[in-house]
């Protein structure tokens, strides 16, 4: 394929996003201008309105009056506007889609109104591409709080092919969405199954057959042999007592551990502690520090790794009595923490919310079956977690391909045929 000067594919153009665009502006937060958010009324799109898909999460909309909404007549969203996050997480892409409107939107979501709206499809998929996501990570590197500014956004370069393969491409690549979306709801499906079944066994609202055995409500502290504090240690050296620290930023959001290499830390672990905080398989971590109003403090992971792992200060180790199966403790700790029982064991200093330990495993009561019925529910819901892990593994593949799928055709490298 023959390329101009500058690496444009030929008969494509180089423009900036601002030459495509009749306004680039933004919105305003209501109470900035003495207006309040209502109970019901106009939609208004905050940046957590807006999936990692570019699909909007309506369950994550404000509401405003439609005074309010007539008064910010600026930030008035249309069908085929294009919203691109300038503040907090930056980069996210939506296009405005009937369903949604009306609606209204604040100063951290950038509205870029078209001049041609049948190009939305097309500067979507670029805006979501590699070469624009490349600088927008360039700006998140630059400041404790980034952000990008209007003309920032505006001189964006686009690599623009003409209308016919601007629309074969963002046909293909809607196609490939098509399918994350497909995977993305079998995964929601399969953690709701997981969760209505995993509060039905591990209450005893649900018995498996084969078991009648009375179930004793125990003391969470009683069930295990003991409960160890955390080290962070110190900075790395030469020394053998240098070994990777588990954090909380290695608690995946799936209820596992990410133990990848680049999201390990390793630390020099006083000789004299070494042994006494080294974790082991069927061990359970609990988180007692950190938190946040949306994610309360004390959750747990089951730890069953290959190879040598601490856990920070902000850490407990709790290791399982041998009367007990370790993997059905950790579900019901779980259980314990998704249902909010965790919450009257917070307290917060200093900013920090920590978790009231003593009173946690001397007065946090759990259910507990004979240990034959612990094996067979654990059982079942790890059965359950594989299958959702390997959707999440399907899911990234998909996405993976996309990825590669999107460099080549938004940068021309691969052309594709269009009927003329």
């Amino acid at each position: 394929m023959s390329r101009e000067v500058g690496g444009v594919p030929e008969g494509w153009q180089k423009v900036k996003l601002g030459e495509l665009a009749g306004r680039i502006t933004k919105g305003t937060t209501p109470s900035s201008i003495g207006h309040n958010f209502t109970d019901d009324g106009i939609n208004f799109v905050k940046i957590e309105s807006l999936g990692e898909d570019g699909k909007f999460l309506k369950d994550k909309f404000a509401r405003i009056a439609e005074q309010t909404h007539d008064y910010l007549s600026r930030s008035q969203l249309e069908e085929d506007d294009i919203l691109f996050s300038i503040a907090g997480a930056l980069g996210k892409v939506a296009v405005v889609i009937p369903e949604i409107l009306p609606a209204n939107t604040n100063q951290a979501l950038g509205i870029i109104k078209l001049k041609d709206r049948k190009v939305a499809p097309f500067i979507e998929a670029a805006l979501k591409g590699s070469a624009i996501q490349a600088l927008v990570h360039g700006i998140k590197t630059v400041g404790a709080q980034p952000n990008i500014n209007l003309e920032q956004l505006g001189n964006f370069p686009i690599l623009l092919p003409p209308l016919l393969e601007q629309r074969k491409i963002a046909a293909i690549l809607s196609t490939w969405d098509d399918s994350l979306a497909t995977l993305t709801g079998l995964l929601a499906a399969k953690r709701q199954q997981k969760r209505g079944l995993a509060e039905a066994l591990l209450t005893g609202k649900k018995r498996l057959p084969g078991f009648a055995g009375e179930w004793e409500e125990r003391n969470i502290g009683s069930l295990f042999t003991s409960s160890v504090a955390g080290e962070w240690g110190q900075e790395a050296d030469d020394t053998a007592f240098s070994i990777p620290v588990i954090r909380a930023t290695n608690f995946s959001k799936l209820g596992g551990l990410d133990l990848r290499p680049e999201k390990i830390v390793i630390r020099a672990i006083p000789e004299r502690k070494f042994t006494k905080v080294l974790l082991e398989k069927g061990d359970l971590i609990l988180e007692k520090s950190g938190g946040s109003p949306d994610q309360p403090v004390g959750r747990v992971r089951f730890f069953d790794s290959e190879g040598q792992f601490t856990f920070s200060n902000f850490m407990n180790r709790l290791r399982p009595k041998r009367e007990s199966d370790s993997k059905f403790l950790f579900y019901a700790l779980d259980e314990f923490y998704n249902s909010k029982r965790v919450l009257e064991f917070q307290q917060q200093t200093t900013g920090i919310i920590n978790l009231q330990l003593s009173d946690y495993l001397g007065f946090g009561v759990i259910p507990v079956p004979p240990l034959a019925e612990q094996q067979a529910i654990a059982s079942i819901l790890s059965t359950l977690d594989a299958e959702i892990a390997s959707l999440e593994a399907l899911r990234a593949k998909v996405q993976e391909q996309k990825r590669g799928l999107m460099d080549v055709l938004l940068t021309g490298r691969v052309r594709v045929k269009v009927e003329e």
